[in-house]
């Protein structure tokens, strides 16, 4: 027998992921609710990424967010990754006389 054997990890049910996947406004995290309901029904990693149309790695990842952190770690994340606000070029004292 190939592959993996699944882990029995999950904190939620299927249902209750895609009920925050259907209540959820932002759809790049609504996407991921998808993802973990779809992988906790049963699907295969390749069949969830045709399905929501990300890479296998990107399925991967919030998978382990999901593990390590659960909801909230799923859904502090964003695109891009976690990047500190770029410094203004101006001063707080330069854009007064452009307004």
């Amino acid at each position: 027998m190939s592959g993996r054997k699944p882990t029995r990890d999950w904190k939620h049910t299927a249902e209750e992921l895609y009920t925050h996947y259907n209540n959820t406004p932002n759809t790049q995290i609504a996407q991921r609710f998808q993802a973990l309901a779809l992988l906790q029904r049963g699907r295969t990693p390749k069949e969830t990424v045709a399905i929501v149309g990300v890479c296998i790695r990107t399925i991967q990842q919030w998978r382990t967010w999901y593990r390590t952190g659960g909801l909230d770690e799923l859904t502090r994340r964003t695109c891009g990754g976690n990047r500190t606000p770029v410094r203004p070029l101006l001063t707080p004292d330069q854009p007064a006389p452009l307004v």
